[in-house]
């Protein structure tokens, strides 16, 4: 399900019904992730991060 805008980000929520990993929720959401991951990859699906830059102003003259 969509659930909203983020500011770098489309949020989604996964529903899921199984009955393999029931006892190990960890292990299903890792299975579920690496599913996604290889989906995504294989048609292309880029994933962008934000991007920082930074910016050094003062302290140089110390290092000479």
């Amino acid at each position: 399900m969509f659930t909203a805008y983020g500011d770098n980000s489309l949020n989604f929520e996964l529903w899921v019904w199984t009955i393999k990993y029931t006892n190990r929720p960890q292990v299903l959401k890792s299975e579920l992730y690496f599913r996604i991951f290889n989906a995504f990859k294989e048609n292309s699906v880029e994933i962008p991060f934000p991007q920082r830059d930074l910016h050094l102003r003062s302290g140089f003259d110390k290092l000479q």
